[in-house]
């Protein structure tokens, strides 16, 4: 973890700030004076003058770009190669001084697929059911299966996240602790991935993130079902299910000390006002801070006896509001662009009024989704749905808001085949 951080501590020393006047092709632009979320893209290399105009057009000013990932004012533009992270090059078929479309990542709809990565999550929550009932009958869990799991959904992961990720946000399930347990660890990869962590800190972020709630096998069932809000003598005990994690999990054997701090410290915030030790900014690991950011995600899009679970987009944006006081935000912006700004499974209504269903999302223009357009602007249903990949939509149409399902008449499960 010390030789990443130092890593880090290079990346930044290559990011320069600039002026939009300086900008120019070739350079690769890391963060601007403005949210991403307000631009139509996250990060990537300029190559086009329409791109700088662009950003002229959103009102941008400053820019920090990565000199190791692209040029820099000193280095002549037409002399830069191709850089990793930068577009790729232009497809067979394109024509001349077009550039290829960006892919979009995996839609949900291979039957076989979704098949597969259902019984493994299935499986994962077994695993995790057992590990719970062992530690709290004070036995050791089984790391060997808990490896294997985690090992597994990075697997799986590299093929099929945007499966792993709708399954689990529109599956519902009765064992609520058990299965937030594995959103939690998929959720937490998700970002360790953005992140480009080794194999092996992946699979120490998931089996931290795996049992990261243990400890609440030592609070008791009719305070942690309570359909109120807590009592304050209740909240104290709820707030020391870390200390009980960690109590739990020291002695077992295999667990490493990036694991425990994950269960640990999944509940501080950067501003010090988290539990259930108050720590402070760098005081918590970064494995922390990780799974601070997926537990918030799958409790507020999770539907409980005391709340109604918001939609996705909307959990990403308030997540992204409190990002500043409560999360580290470069952690918080790799998530959202992993998921998409409007995750696969959102209902939206289009500019037009057409109504439709988000089955695809493109990483770099996180406001440009492909949707399956299912009503016409007057709400009539289609004949047959049409797909519509608003990047490169000829009406121009965007997202003007998102919706509920129920309000149309629409199972999304059915929709996606993951019913």
């Amino acid at each position: 973890m010390a030789a990443r951080g130092r890593l880090r501590k290079v990346a930044q020393d290559v990011l320069k700030k600039i002026s939009i006047d300086e900008l120019t092709i070739g350079m690769y632009v890391e963060k601007v004076d403005r949210s991403w979320l307000e631009i139509p893209y996250f990060r990537k290399q300029i190559q086009s003058p329409d791109q700088i105009e662009t950003l002229r057009k959103f009102d941008v000013q400053v820019l920090y770009i990565d000199t190791a990932r692209g040029t820099s004012q000193d280095k002549a533009p037409d002399s830069a190669g191709p850089v990793e992270g930068s577009a790729k090059p232009v497809e067979a078929g394109t024509a001349p001084g077009e550039v290829a479309k960006p892919h979009a990542q995996e839609s949900v709809f291979d039957a076989e697929k979704v098949q597969v990565c259902r019984a493994f999550q299935k499986q994962a929550v077994n695993c995790v059911k057992e590990a719970f009932a062992a530690l709290a009958s004070g036995e050791p869990p089984n790391m060997e299966e808990a490896e294997g799991v985690v090992e597994g959904l990075i697997d799986h992961m590299t093929r099929d996240t945007a499966i792993l990720t709708t399954l689990a946000k529109l599956k519902a399930y009765d064992d609520y602790t058990f299965m937030h347990s594995v959103n939690v660890t998929i959720f937490s990869l998700i970002i360790g991935k953005a992140l480009q962590y080794t194999r092996s800190d992946l699979t120490k972020l998931g089996i931290g993130a795996m049992f990261h709630d243990i400890g609440k096998t030592q609070i008791p069932n009719d305070i942690l079902n309570q359909p109120r809000p807590l009592e304050p003598h209740e909240m104290v005990q709820v707030q020391k299910h870390p200390l009980h994690s960690l109590a739990l999990l020291r002695d077992v054997t295999g667990m490493s000390v990036e694991s425990l701090r994950v269960s640990l410290e999944h509940h501080e915030r950067l501003s010090g006002q988290g539990y259930p030790r108050g720590l402070k900014g760098t005081n918590i690991s970064e494995f922390g801070m990780i799974a601070s950011i997926a537990d918030v995600y799958d409790a507020m899009t999770t539907d409980r006896v005391y709340q109604k679970k918001a939609e996705p987009h909307a959990a990403l944006a308030r997540i992204y509001a409190m990002a500043k006081e409560n999360f580290n935000v470069g952690f918080v912006e790799r998530f959202i662009a992993r998921l998409g700004f409007y995750p696969i499974g959102s209902v939206v209504i289009l500019t037009s009024g057409e109504v439709g269903v988000v089955t695809a999302t493109h990483l770099d223009h996180l406001l440009c989704p492909v949707v399956m357009v299912l009503l016409d602007r007057t709400g009539q249903q289609l004949g047959s749905p049409d797909f519509v990949d608003l990047l490169y939509d000829r009406e121009k149409r965007r997202v003007q808001s998102v919706t509920g399902a129920a309000k149309y008449g629409l199972s999304v499960q059915d929709l996606l085949q993951i019913a």
